[in-house]
């Protein structure tokens, strides 16, 4: 099954610019015998541009003026995570790919200033999200972590494709409370540990109104390793922003 959510915006008369995000799911196989079982997923987010021959018509040409991007905004955002890990205990056992998903929320403030042909802002973000990368083994192995909120500060750079709308990137820092826990034969260790990591992304935003504006973006997060966990997260989501 794969399911997703995008953005497209027009940028002449017969050009379009979409940014999606898609999430495929896969049924669950048994190996050795049933010693253990892998359910694998995957993600991928890809901007696209489409040619429409027959998109001609009136009213289908591209916006006579550009809007402003300068100034303060605020917004909500929501999506799905993609929670990571890769962990190593003192007995020498060690497990990479350790995975999980779930929705995810948040609320993000900034600023833009804006030239002719670029922009640049910088904002921070407070998001929730109910992700917990888990692994296990009828052998007693077992292994699982959840980041269940994340603050970031980052800065972002853009361009316009169109009058009304901007493709991005972005970089900065961001911070977490990760619970993790390890358990193989004989030994089991649990723990909360703050991380800190880069936060990395592209996205998409459209002035659907001189206020109101939508986006869809993607942000890795990448963590140090603290202890024996070192997590990771990739969140793709979407939301409105208000620009004052």
């Amino acid at each position: 099954m794969v399911f997703g959510l995008g953005l497209e915006t027009r940028f002449d008369t017969n050009m379009f610019a979409r940014f999606e995000y898609l999430h495929g799911i896969y049924g669950r196989q048994s190996y050795a015998g049933g010693a253990f079982g892998v359910a694998p997923s995957t993600d991928s987010a890809r901007f696209t541009l489409v040619f429409r021959p027959d998109d001609s018509s009136a009213g289908a040409s591209r916006p006579a003026s550009a809007v402003n991007w300068n100034g303060a905004y605020v917004g909500g955002m929501g999506g799905w995570e993609n929670a990571r890990a890769t962990a190593a205990g003192a007995n020498g056992f060690s497990v990479a790919g350790i995975g999980g998903s779930g929705p995810e929320g948040g609320v993000v403030a900034g600023f833009n200033w804006a030239g002719q042909n670029a922009i640049a802002g910088v904002e921070g973000e407070a998001s929730a999200n109910s992700a917990r990368a888990s692994l296990s083994s009828p052998a007693g192995f077992q292994a699982q972590a959840s980041l269940p909120y994340e603050l970031a500060a980052r800065v972002r750079f853009g361009a316009p494709v169109a009058a009304n709308t901007m493709l991005y990137a972005a970089v900065g820092g961001v911070w977490t409370h990760a619970n993790g826990q390890l358990t193989v034969p004989g030994a089991t260790i649990s723990a909360g540990q703050d991380y800190a990591g880069v936060q990395f992304g592209l996205g998409m935003e459209t002035m659907l109104t001189s206020h109101i504006g939508a986006r869809i973006e993607y942000l890795e997060s990448r963590y140090a390793k603290q202890n024996y966990l070192t997590p990771s997260s990739g969140t793709t989501q979407s939301g409105l922003i208000y620009k004052f």
